[in-house]
């Protein structure tokens, strides 16, 4: 009540005492009755601001709670002056003695306030509450001359320090009305206001707070964390407004909360309810004020001079560097949350790009050439950020000499923090929000199928479990995706990403581009690849904003992708343009982006010359290097090569494409390729349909629902888990396998390329290539393929044995093919017979393919018939062979060997208990009673 009053009786006050037309019986005065229709309008309101009768009245009624704090003399002075003026008018004296009092109470509870808090620590500043001063209650007035009026009764040093004082108050203010709080409500209006006011009104206020209160800041976070500075310097105060909670953020308010309970009509409720998209937009509109202000704040620190934009710049820089560590830590590691309370929040990150890239927009319109400002040695001598010890995208040539300048201008400055920023803070929360949308996706399978099993799901443990977990997830991807997703933003981070791309091409067509690329982190083209490539899954629809960007962003991968490891060292890196490449042309089929796309690589040459870099990378991916690689970072050489395969099937129909492809038919790469490509595809198949198999075998032991229920839960669990991994990985697989039999019936089909398949170190792969698949399809395992709804699976057997006959009645008639493929050790002719009656059954081939086949596999049964097999004297073959070791002498050695290995889950039950136990194979053999040790025995023999 106290803190109300004082505001509303300081905007009336100053107005007041500006204008000199302080009457105070005017408000005292008896409220009027209600004019009636017929009486003539009331006069104009004057510019003098009137109060109602009740507000003095409530005044004088709390005077006696109010006048005992020592720190509202102001108001016990104004509530008695009320009282005592007993609806007469003020004489021009006694409105000048109370003018003077006024300031002197102002004066006198403001200094106080000032030196108590100027004097600690700014940490410990921002512990405390945010104190409501007189002099708050002028900044909220706006009147200018009146606080200057004020300011003047105070000397320099003391003035200094109010100002600077008012600089942090306002901004703990803000922070106060932000955390925590429903912002939806308007309460960080009023404190944004001081602080546009204080911009505006006293620059030297901030120059005051940029050499007083940064340097402090700056040096108590400098040996910190990030979480520290986030929590206790100013700047951060506007950086606070998120609305991305996690597991170790949990200040930011549920804006999720606010759609009406109405209107979730099913569970779980999608994001694109109405009623959330309201209130997603009315958020990301509330998240632009608190960001205005610190842009306005820090854009007038870097523009006082020299020393004030060195502090700002630091500030910023410190703000990356603690929060480096945010890179390596996943959302599935053990110690996130632990770890994450050392780093600052995604919010807080996401924000200080979104801040860096205002900064950015004068010099991102490229036809302006401010690009070519940005000093590349930045990367070499940064006075900044040490980035020494991190993977460089190439090696350093011996003749490196960069030129090195004395200082380095703004816009490298702010372009470098910015692009560390996308690295240390946007890619990351990317990163983890495809993570949750992936742990999500899990749950609601999951509860999907335990739905579909339980009647009542609300009353089944697991369902419930999992629906706690997909509300958990769902609460972060709320959050998550109001802020990541905001398009105004992501348009920012495309034209910073256009920047980028254009100044590394700059930097390539200067030449000497060894020097600057070896002092790159391999993050600079990484971290852009990804970041593209979410933007192409998540809002396709942006990347079309700017009619020039789809152009760049192919010239730039593709120029980096055929310089190969003289730019870009690491295939991994390499993977990724062409990863952001395939989903980029895989637009070309879209039905409404597919004309957009047509559109922009209509002039686009350099796509037509990206046969090269994409051949090298689709061999290269082999030597990458770690055990763990594909886990760490998501990377899948399989899935690399896939969508080079995509891209090569996307654009045959290109002549000048096709006609680049076509000139490396007989060179090493290209044949490398070719058999790349050939057992990828036997890989696939098999991998695929080894799951199917399994899959085979656990639907029939769950048709068995008496024994399934027997098993113990345990074991049920992880068989079920199982169960539904290989589905889903088998799914990807055969979706490989089918990709890659369709690009290979593209080259056999076509005259040039169809003569690499008949070359000597690639025909031998290739036969065998064929046999291995009418073996997989049509030989005595293929009744364990069928399975249960195999479509699900995109598993076609039909289809695949329709395209590998297209693939081989290209070569039949023809030699050295033939000889080739009937010698293979894998041929037979009972197979390649049962293939030619199922495709001859379902007509799966042209009339002219059909003969051939038809006519080949009569030729081979005529040739099996003649050569007839040598007759064997004496034993058969089985006989024929002997033991040179004793029978036992031989079962101990391999038992020896053995004594490491550790069988199959499912042979190792014990029999007496019916439970799963792990043992090692050794403790097992040792022991007598051991109800599996004859088991065991008698597997080894075998």
């Amino acid at each position: 009540f106290r803190i109300s009053i004082q505001c509303l009786l300081f905007q009336f006050l100053t107005r007041q005492f500006i204008s000199n037309d302080l009457n105070l019986s005017s408000f005292l005065a008896p409220a009027q009755s209600s004019p009636s229709p017929s009486a003539t309008p009331p006069p104009a309101a004057s510019s003098v601001l009137r109060l109602d009768r009740t507000m003095f009245k409530s005044i004088v009624e709390e005077k006696s709670k109010i006048t005992k704090d020592s720190k509202c003399k102001l108001l016990a002075t104004i509530s008695k002056r009320i009282q005592s003026v007993k609806g007469k008018s003020l004489s021009q004296s006694e409105n000048k003695e109370f003018k003077e009092k006024f300031f002197e109470d102002i004066s006198n509870s403001t200094l106080q306030l000032a030196k108590e808090y100027l004097g600690r620590d700014p940490i410990e500043l921002k512990e405390t509450n945010n104190p409501k001063t007189e002099f708050l209650s002028l900044l909220d007035a706006e009147e200018k001359e009146f606080l200057e009026l004020v300011l003047s009764k105070f000397p320099e040093d003391q003035k200094d320090q109010l100002l600077s004082f008012a600089v942090t108050t306002a901004s703990i203010d803000l922070k106060n009305q932000i955390v925590g709080k429903n912002v939806t409500l308007g309460g960080h209006y009023e404190a944004m206001r001081r602080v546009h006011y204080l911009i505006q009104s006293f620059p030297r206020a901030i120059e005051r707070f940029a050499k007083t209160v940064l340097p402090k800041e700056i040096k108590a976070c400098n040996n910190g964390s990030g979480r520290e500075l986030e929590n206790s310097t100013i700047l951060s105060c506007y950086l606070m407004l998120t609305a991305i909670i996690t597991r170790a953020d949990k200040n930011a308010f549920k804006y999720s909360s606010l759609v009406p309970p109405s209107a979730v009509e099913e569970y779980p409720r999608k994001h694109s309810h109405p009623d959330f998209v309201a209130i997603q937009d009315h958020v990301r509109k509330l998240s632009d004020g608190p960001l205005d202000c610190v842009h306005a704040l820090l854009k007038k620190i870097f523009t006082t001079d020299k020393e004030a934009k060195e502090f700002g710049l630091q500030w910023i820089a410190l703000a990356l560097q603690l929060n480096d560590a945010r890179c390596g830590v996943s959302i599935s590691d053990q110690l996130f949350v632990e770890t994450s309370l050392f780093l600052s929040s995604d919010g807080f990150m996401v924000n200080l790009v979104d801040l860096l890239l205002r900064f950015c927009g004068p010099f991102l319109d490229l036809k302006a050439g401010k690009f070519k400002l940005i000093q590349s040695a930045y990367c070499n001598v940064s006075p900044r950020f040490d980035w020494s010890k991190q993977t460089k995208l190439c090696e350093t040539p011996q003749s490196s000499n960069p030129a090195v300048p004395s200082e380095f201008n703004f816009i490298t400055e702010i372009f470098f923090m910015t692009y560390y920023s996308m690295h240390v803070g946007l890619h990351t929360i990317m990163e983890r929000f495809t993570e949750y949308q992936k742990s999500y996706g899990q749950c609601l399978d999951f509860w999907k199928q335990r739905k579909s099993l339980v009647p009542e799901w609300q009353k089944d443990k697991e369902a419930n479990t999992m629906a706690k977990n997909m509300d958990f997830f769902q609460e972060i991807l709320d959050g998550m995706d109001t802020t990541v997703r905001k398009p105004e933003f992501l348009l920012s981070v495309l034209s910073f990403a256009k920047l980028c791309m254009v100044w590394m091409d700059h930097v390539i067509s200067e030449g000497n581009a060894e020097t600057y690329f070896s002092a790159m982190p391999e993050w600079m083209v990484r971290d852009i690849s990804e970041i593209l490539d979410f933007i192409v899954r998540m809002n396709s629809e942006l990347l079309f904003n700017d009619p020039d960007f789809v152009t760049t962003s192919i010239d730039w991968a593709v120029n980096l992708l055929n310089f190969g490891s003289k730019l870009v060292k690491s295939s991994l890196v390499r993977s990724k343009l062409a990863s952001y490449l395939t989903d980029l042309c895989s637009l070309r089929s879209h039905s409404v982006y597919g004309p957009k796309f047509q559109y922009s690589i209509s002039s686009n040459r350099q796509l037509n010359n990206s046969v090269v870099g994409l051949l090298n990378i689709y061999v290269d991916v082999d030597v990458v290097e770690g055990l763990d690689v594909d886990k760490e970072t998501n990377f899948s050489k399989y899935g690399t090569r896939l969508g080079v395969s995509r891209i090569f099937n996307d654009f045959w129909d290109v002549p000048e494409f096709k006609g680049n492809f076509m000139s490396l038919s007989e060179s090493p790469l290209f044949l490398k390729v070719i058999r790349i490509l050939l057992q990828d595809s036997m890989h696939h198949l098999d991998d695929s349909l080894g799951r199917l198999m399994d899959i085979r075998q656990l639907e029939l032991a769950m048709q068995n629902q008496e024994e399934w229920a027997e098993q113990d839960q345990e074991i049920q669990k992880e068989r079920e888990r199982y169960y539904q991994s290989q589905q889903s990985t088998s799914k990807g697989f055969l979706s490989m396998a089918n990709s890659s039999l369709d690009f290979i019936i593209k080259l056999t089909s076509d005259g040039t390329t169809k003569k690499s398949f008949t070359n000597p170190s690639v025909l031998p792969i290739f036969c065998g290539f064929l046999n291995h698949f009418f073996d997989v399809l049509c030989g005595p395992k293929c009744i364990n393929l069928k399975v249960k709804n195999p479509e699900k699976y995109k598993f076609s057997p039909k289809d695949l044995l329709r395209k590998i006959g297209l693939i081989m009645t290209q070569f039949i008639g023809t030699q050295p093919f033939t000889s080739s493929l009937t010698e293979d050790q894998d041929f037979s002719v009972e197979v390649l017979s049962k293939a030619q009656y199922f495709i001859t059954r379902e007509n799966l081939l042209p009339p002219n393919d059909m003969e051939k086949l038809i006519k080949f596999v009569e030729h081979s049964k005529s040739a099996k018939e003649e050569a007839k097999p040598m007759e064997t004297s004496g034993k058969g073959e089985e006989d024929a062979m002997e033991i040179v070791e004793d029978e036992t002498e031989l079962e101990a050695k391999y038992v020896e060997n053995m004594k490491d290995l550790i069988f199959d889950s499912l042979s190792m039950v014990n029999v007496e208990t019916e439970k799963y136990d792990k043992y090692h194979y050794s403790a097992s053999l040792d022991s007598s009673k051991s109800a599996s040790k004859a088991k065991m025995e008698r597997l080894m023999k075998e």
